[in-house]
This record gives structure tokens, sequence and C-alpha cells, in this order.
């Protein structure tokens, strides 16, 4: 008996101690996204209308197919950030918006979020890239960064 109530006391003392704030796991999220960078242009160019006669013992018919060509113009992609020129970079983007971050040096890899414990209705994040994280915080929903390590 006392061995049920000790297992049973432990198990709230445990669920009080995961739902502590920032810690719910209804509110964290996580995304990956890959980084890769390949500008491809596709155009088609020409369509060409060709007529073939068809002899049967009917009265003659033409038949029209129509061809679509496909031209695929690949140009290489811009020279990519090593990942210390990429955090050096990040370093002069605290106080900057997350976006504008990608916008320079790439999409992060991946990302964790949960609730801020300080501003209510706000979210706390970490930025994943090659070699470094990017701390950031929302203020009225957008992402600021407050860190580079």
């Amino acid at each position: 008996m006392r061995k049920n109530i000790l297992m049973i006391a432990t198990v709230t003392m445990m669920a009080f101690a995961i739902t502590a704030c920032g810690s719910d796991s209804k509110d964290n999220e996580t995304t990956k996204a890959e980084t890769t960078v390949q500008v491809t242009t596709e155009e088609a160019t020409t369509v060409e209308e060709t007529t073939a006669e068809e002899t049967t013992e009917a009265p003659t018919k033409k038949v029209v197919k129509k061809k679509k060509v496909k031209k695929n113009t690949e140009t290489q992609a811009p020279k990519a950030l090593s990942p210390e020129e990429a955090k050096a970079t990040a370093k002069s983007y605290v106080g900057k918006t997350i976006d504008q971050l990608v916008a320079a040096i790439g999409q992060y890899n991946s990302m964790d979020k949960s609730k801020s414990c300080l501003v209510d209705g706000e979210y706390d994040g970490m930025f994943y890239y090659d070699g470094f994280t990017v701390s950031a915080s929302t203020e009225n929903g957008v992402w600021v960064i407050s860190s580079v390590d």
C-alpha cells in the first residue's frame, strides 16, 4: 500500500515538474529544412505542328500532332559561405530579424521554439546552422535575434 502511494506521489511530482514554465511539450516545435541552392530556368521555346496524311479505304484524314520542346538552362549556384564566415555575418545581425539573416546567409538547418517565460504570448527559439546557433525571441510576432553562439 505504501509503495503504491509513493509511486502516485512521485508521478504527480514529475507531472508538475514537466509542465513548468516553458517546458510544455505541446508548445515545442522542431522544424528541419535542407539548404540547397540551385538556380534553374525552364522555358518552352517552340511548338511545332506537323501534319500527316493516312490513306485507307475511307476518305483521306489529316492527323495533326503537336510537339512541345523544353529547353533547360542551368546556371551555377552562388558561392556558399563557410561556417566561420556565416557565423561572423550572423553576429552582425544581432537585434535584426531572422528573415534578414536568412536572406543574407541562407536557411537554417532546424529550429526549436517554446513559450517565453518572460513575456506572455511570445516565444523563444533556437535556430541551428552548421557550426553555430542563433538565439531569438518574438516581439509582436516577429523573430528578433538576441545572440549568436
